[in-house]
């Protein structure tokens, strides 16, 4: 798995679990998860969102081959005391969204999913950290198509500028696009520690997921 090549790599001992997750675009939200799950008191966690898309890109086909890059992004993740407040969900029967030998989408289905999955799983996320959307300071969604990201926000009624975006940078990244995303906002000051962020992904296997916290201090 390309994670015990990044154990190899990096020099880490032996005795650390290392695991690839495939969720796609919503796979750095679904690892975090696993990572919260997972640490014990003292441990630490590499989450690594990583994407080769072009591999699979069809670039005959200008429906798709314009929307995606390739990406990687890391988070080192500590326990908190705070706890983590996250929804997943996964429609394992719908065919929407695909990879065969090339990406494949059928767009209004994958559009009307995906601003239904953002609204609902920023909803059930938020009220298990009682908490209403509206108190949310900053949300970084997966960067798929800002019209997607606007829809969510109207429905949620709230103003898009809560919503950090740089896809028109980098394309749709999949599963590395959120810390991607969460990188960008932390290193230009947009997020700042004490913050309240929601990070909310979806995307092919169809899946979705958010979870609800707030920003530590990097130190």
């Amino acid at each position: 798995s390309l994670a015990c090549c990044l154990q190899r790599d990096l020099g880490l001992r032996r005795e650390i679990l290392a695991f690839d997750l495939n969720a796609a675009c919503s796979g750095f939200i679904y690892a975090l998860i696993c990572a919260a799950k997972l640490m014990r008191e003292g441990d630490c966690a590499l989450v690594v969102g990583s994407e080769v898309l072009s591999r699979f890109t069809d670039f005959s086909n200008r429906s798709t081959c314009v929307l995606f890059g390739d990406a990687a992004a890391a988070a080192v993740v500590a326990p908190s005391a705070e706890p983590l407040h996250w929804t997943s969900e996964a429609h394992g029967d719908d065919e929407t969204l695909f990879i065969r030998e090339h990406i494949g989408m059928n767009g209004p289905a994958v559009f009307r999913f995906a601003v239904e999955a953002l609204v609902n799983n920023i909803q059930n996320c938020t009220a298990q950290a009682q908490l209403t959307p509206a108190q949310i300071d900053l949300y970084i969604c997966h960067q798929a198509n800002q019209r997607i990201i606007a829809s969510a926000a109207k429905k949620l009624g709230l103003p898009l500028k809560r919503f950090f975006l740089n896809l028109a940078r980098f394309g749709n990244t999949s599963a590395a696009s959120i810390p991607l995303a969460l990188d960008e906002a932390a290193c230009t000051r947009v997020l700042r520690p004490g913050m309240r962020l929601v990070m909310a992904g979806f995307g092919g296997g169809l899946t979705a997921g958010a979870i609800c916290l707030t920003w530590g201090d990097s130190d």
